[in-house]
């Protein structure tokens, strides 16, 4: 019988926690079949759970959108939410569909924030 380490932590394994199957390193050739080879690590329970954690945390999908400290400001601004700015609404519409790209829906947000420092100042 084989008493497997834990590939993290390197304790004996007590009870079984996961199995991690690595992405195919290499092929070779048996006979007409060709097969990849991959890596089979063992986890205990405890590290197991960190793991389990740590993908948890990391975005499954990365165009969700992440909620950040402007989250609630912005949904509060939607015209559907009593704002009334039905106008402004569709002037942001039209601004960010001319803007295919990341980068420029981010010049798009630094040139507004931009503006309003500077109408800041101007009333200062």
């Amino acid at each position: 019988m084989i008493d497997p380490k834990c590939c993290r932590c390197r304790r004996e394994l007590e009870a079984k926690g996961a199995v991690l199957l690595m992405p195919p390193h290499r092929s070779v050739q048996l006979g007409t079949l060709e097969v990849d080879l991959v890596d089979k690590l063992h986890l205990c329970v405890e590290c197991a759970y960190d793991v389990f954690r740590f993908l948890v945390a990391v975005p499954a999908d990365p165009w969700r959108d992440v909620p950040d400290e402007w989250t609630e400001a912005i949904k509060a601004a939607h015209p559907a939410r009593d704002s009334e700015s039905h106008d402004e609404y569709g002037v942001a519409m039209q601004m960010v569909g001319h803007r295919q790209s990341k980068g420029e829906l981010v010049a798009l947000v630094n040139w507004l924030l931009v503006r309003i420092k500077q109408a800041k100042e101007t009333m200062q």
